[in-house]
């Protein structure tokens, strides 16, 4: 039984995965290397197609890192040097507000839940914050904040530094770049990669800002910001990186650029309508309330019964992998991935099971 991968991540692969894993053996992908003209070259088509995807503007650098956590500790200890602001709804924005914490920063904690109807970017965010931080697609409940609401915040607030993870949002999410100072997401969830390698979207001025804290405050040691674009420039990673996960990022690229991003988008938008149309029509529901926080990427399903039980039942009986969801909600919700490489197929099997 060939497995139908509905997880939030790592997710189902691109189907010329193992052709793409045979290319990367022949090509010396993973012995070569990370500081040979063979992996430069890599480097900078890798960057160029992400930049080409997101239509980056010059005024913003792309890194690599190993995961968007690592993101989240890094722009905290590089970017603020007291206070930040958190919109805290889910498993993850609690995460990046507890990190900022342990880094002895004040993480200032403004909370929602899945039945938020509000309005993100009415949010009144304090005067000493210096970076407001937004989890553009809550993972654990499938809340997404639309753009719009995201991009108000950082006209609102032009003076603090806006930080985005769009880890279960990109390639999907539509984001104004002179309005976003960083933004990161992991390659095993949208790009349907393996996991172990993180985009990280910083503007130049949060790299100047970087640099203008280092004068007076730690900020980090090898993995700072700044320095991490010191090595890019060079198209260079700061140490040994995950090469093959770079690799594949460059394949997975080339498709979407192939296949091209509206229309990838097109078939997201359309398949979680027809999927929250569908779940109407079963036992089940959205976890989420407001049809306008409902998200395209991933949705949460609550359920009657046991979600564990029935997470286990759909994998062993019919092949269908789902992911949980966490704390309270992980009893009687479980949460099905709608990244561009899943189908309509692959929902309307899970779809006649609930």
């Amino acid at each position: 039984m060939n497995p139908t991968v509905l997880a939030p991540g790592p997710t189902k692969v691109h189907p010329e995965m193992g052709q793409w894993l045979q290319e990367a053996v022949a090509e010396g992908a993973v012995w070569q290397s990370h500081r040979s003209k063979w992996f430069f070259n890599l480097f900078d088509e890798t960057r160029d197609r992400i930049r080409d995807l997101l239509k980056l503007p010059d005024t913003h650098h792309v890194i690599f890192m190993n995961s968007s956590n690592e993101a989240w500790e890094r722009g905290m200890e590089c970017l603020t040097a007291k206070e930040s602001f958190h919109m805290v709804g889910g498993e993850f924005a609690m995460r990046w507000h507890q990190y900022t914490g342990w880094l002895g920063r004040n993480a200032v904690k403004w909370s929602y839940d899945h039945t938020f109807d509000g309005d993100f970017g009415a949010t009144e965010v304090p005067d000493t914050a210096e970076a407001i931080c937004v989890v553009n697609n809550e993972t654990s409940i499938g809340l997404w904040i639309p753009e719009e609401q995201i991009h108000a915040l950082g006209r609102k607030y032009p003076e603090k530094l806006l930080m985005v993870d769009c880890v279960s949002a990109m390639p999907h999410c539509q984001l104004d770049w002179s309005l976003v100072d960083v933004c990161m997401f992991s390659v095993q969830k949208g790009f349907h990669s393996t996991a172990g390698l993180s985009v990280v979207v910083v503007s130049e001025r949060a790299m100047e800002r970087s640099r203008q804290l280092e004068k007076t405050q730690s900020i980090g040691s090898f993995h700072a910001f700044s320095r991490v674009q010191t090595f890019a420039e060079k198209s260079m990673t700061a140490e040994t990186p995950n090469v093959l996960a770079i690799y594949l990022l460059n394949k997975c690229a080339a498709k979407y650029q192939s296949l091209g991003l509206d229309s990838l988008r097109t078939g997201i938008t359309e398949r979680a309508a027809a999927f929250y149309k569908a779940l109407e029509s079963t036992n089940a529901k959205p976890m989420v309330t407001s049809d306008r926080y409902k998200s395209p990427t991933l949705f949460a399903v609550n359920v009657e019964e046991d979600a564990n039980e029935l997470r286990a039942k759909l994998e062993k009986e019919h092949g269908i992998y789902t992911g949980a969801c966490y704390g309270d909600l992980k009893a009687h919700n479980f949460r099905v991935a709608n990244f561009p490489m899943h189908t309509s197929e692959e929902h309307q099997k899970l779809l006649a099971l609930l």
